[in-house]
């Protein structure tokens, strides 16, 4: 996997959540006390102003990520 892929993985938000909650995971479980749910919130209000602007989106289609066959 080159460094463009790992980018194109990266613009996704569903992505960005999830890795934000394993480094709160890890934090926590070695005993960092966090407000997860204050970074979460904040992480979510991110990542929708993002794909509001059109930053974060899936760039391998075209509009909506999970496309739906057409029926002939």
């Amino acid at each position: 996997m080159d460094f463009k892929q790992i980018l194109n993985r990266l613009r996704n938000t569903g992505t960005i959540i999830s890795i934000v909650s394993l480094i709160l995971l890890i934090l926590t479980t070695n005993g960092v006390e966090i407000d997860n749910e204050r970074v979460m919130t904040t992480v979510k209000s991110i990542c929708s102003i993002g794909v509001i602007l059109g930053i974060l989106n899936n760039s391998d289609t075209n509009g909506m990520d999970m496309p739906f066959k057409k029926v002939k």
